[in-house]
């Protein structure tokens, strides 16, 4: 189910609706564009950083670099 929800597999029959909208065909990248995404079980990939720290590294992807903020 989370496959087809995040665009990695294409379900064999039915529609997967996000928001009303079917993304039954859409691409993971174009599902993640929508505000949906989804994580693997890796507990800690940098295993210095806080969970807070973990989630802005995530957010640099979806939003880009913070320019000017501090």
């Amino acid at each position: 189910m989370f496959n087809c929800l995040s665009g990695f597999l294409t379900p064999t029959s039915g529609d997967v609706l996000f928001g009303g909208a079917s993304i039954t065909h859409l691409a993971p990248h174009q599902i993640t564009a929508l505000g949906m995404a989804r994580t693997f079980q890796t507990s800690r990939v940098f295993k210095r950083m806080t969970v807070m720290e973990h989630l802005l590294v995530g957010r640099i992807f979806i939003s880009g670099p913070a320019s000017g903020r501090r």
